[in-house]
């Protein structure tokens, strides 16, 4: 009962929020893919910065539309026009249907859990579905699933994966897989900024998790284009650090 309150007032924020601001449109690619990380970095401190919102993560359980619609409202604060919700709710909502039909995004299996706990991420499920959908190459994707086998296995350190990661781009890759792959990595760096700093409300020791959960998040996100990128990594990185 208090998850579904604590959703309405997100959502009436939104609806507010979204009746004041004048029609948009999402900027072009080219204006905004070189900013994903700083963005990135400006949703997460909007949530887990802001004592309102972090006890709110604290009391309830959230859904990851609940997440993302907390990301949204501050990013709207922040630029009106190219974080408007109704611009790209279509590609959100197709967003929702993918993270469900291949299981990116698992809810635990019973009521009670769901009460105590928020959705897992299976990251090896985003790397697999880019591959399916021809984003990227087998290759590739089997890259990001031995790198992503030993974060889960906590092998790595977070300079050691930042690293790992980079290497990435010395590989022989398409265009199209050169531009994700520099998308995650810039993702990554930003989101090691935020969460390696003294003031980030984590523990250090759950921090790889984290930044991996960032890149992946905005990897999966490029589907829909650069905002969408931003938010789904800010909604990752949310959803792996409040477990």
């Amino acid at each position: 009962m208090k998850t579904i309150k604590l959703f309405l007032i997100f959502t009436g924020f939104l609806f507010f929020n979204s009746c004041n601001q004048e029609e948009s449109q999402i900027q072009p690619v080219d204006d905004l893919t070189d900013q994903i990380g700083y963005w990135h970095n400006v949703a997460v401190a909007s949530v887990f910065d802001n004592p309102v919102f972090t006890a709110a993560l604290k009391a309830e359980t959230l859904s990851s539309s609940a997440v993302r619609d907390m990301i949204m409202i501050e990013l709207s604060k922040k630029d009106a026009r190219l974080f408007d919700y109704e611009t790209i709710r279509t590609e959100l909502d197709w967003s929702d249907r993918i993270l469900e039909e291949k299981e990116i995004l698992n809810q635990p299996t019973s009521a009670y859990l769901r009460k105590k706990e928020s959705p897992s991420v299976n990251f090896e499920a985003i790397f697999k579905y880019l591959h399916q959908t021809n984003v990227i190459g087998e290759g590739l994707a089997e890259k990001f699933i031995q790198l992503n086998k030993k974060v889960m296995l906590n092998e790595v350190s977070r300079q050691e994966i930042i690293k790992l990661c980079q290497q990435i781009e010395n590989l022989p890759l398409s265009g199209r897989e050169r531009s994700y792959v520099k998308v995650f990595n810039q993702v990554l760096r930003a989101s090691d900024n935020y969460w390696g700093h003294a003031h980030a409300k984590i523990q250090s020791d759950r921090t790889v998790g984290i930044i991996w959960a960032d890149a992946a998040g905005g990897l999966y996100g490029m589907l829909c284009g650069p905002v969408c990128s931003i938010i789904e990594a800010a909604m990752f990185s949310t959803l792996v650090a409040i477990q």
